[in-house]
């Protein structure tokens, strides 16, 4: 377990995508990362298209380039990613599996693909991340009447620079 040097907040090495064995003195939580940092700037081309296409988008991109050249994600949203997350870490399945599933919350390991391909629809529904984010970062009309118990991760879309955006209608 491994402690935010920001918020205090504590989180598994694993979800981390980090080594049991690795040292770091200033480990910063992908919430406090997208709140308290600048955007990462990514290599990658965020494609996005109808969910109707989606799968067409996936198989063209495999089909048109020699396995191995191209790093593509299939981006699923940070729901899809939690659900996984959770299933696998339920099931007790091995830590590279785990910590695979882990990377869809980190800008930075999403920023080294070649291609992240997502739906308008996903998009949408990450809007939910976007904003919990961004009220920390000075949006003074949002109060709770109490203080929240959990940060929602935001979205790793939102806090990146990236290469390139093809939006297909």
């Amino acid at each position: 377990i491994i402690q935010c040097i920001s918020c205090g907040s504590w989180q598994h090495r694993i979800c981390a995508c980090l080594d049991e064995n690795s040292n770091v003195p200033d480990y910063n939580c992908p919430y406090c990362l997208c709140t308290n940092h600048e955007m990462e700037n990514g290599r990658a081309t965020l494609i996005v298209c109808p969910a109707s296409i989606l799968s067409q988008w996936n198989s063209e991109i495999i089909r048109h380039t020699e396995s191995g050249s191209v790093k593509l994600l299939l981006y699923e949203g940070m729901r899809v990613a939690r659900e996984k997350l959770e299933c696998l870490i339920r099931t007790g399945s091995e830590t590279s599996r785990i910590r695979e599933a882990a990377r869809q919350f980190w800008p930075c390991q999403i920023g080294n693909y070649d291609i992240v391909l997502t739906s308008y629809e996903i998009l949408r529904k990450d809007l939910h991340h976007v904003s919990s984010a961004q009220r920390k970062m000075g949006e003074k009309r949002f109060f709770l009447r109490k203080k929240k118990r959990y940060n929602n991760p935001p979205s790793p879309l939102t806090h990146l620079r990236w290469w390139r955006i093809c939006l297909d209608e």
